[in-house]
């Protein structure tokens, strides 16, 4: 989870995480496509659909809070199949 916050921030996401019960929880304190995502929701749909791609094999990730949406920052919830080390 660490490399792939550290992945996030290196994009301009300014991404963090932490963990939460069995799972993490990652924080996306920055938006660089913002501009992009609100003319285009398709692209948050498709963000949200890589991760998941990406994390299918470990676990689930969901989208707690969206910038879209109100919310201060993006936010996802991944809860892995089984118990995992940071």
């Amino acid at each position: 989870m660490r490399k792939f916050a550290e992945l996030r921030s290196r994009d301009g996401y300014l991404a963090e995480y932490r963990r939460e019960g069995e799972g993490f929880v990652m924080i996306e304190n920055h938006c660089p496509i913002c501009a992009a995502a609100t003319a285009c929701h398709d692209i948050c749909k498709v963000e949200l659909q890589t991760f998941q791609e990406i994390f299918k094999e470990w676990g689930t990730i969901e989208r707690l809070d969206h910038v879209l949406e109100g919310a201060r920052h993006c936010a996802y919830r991944i809860i892995p199949a089984v118990s995992v080390q940071q």
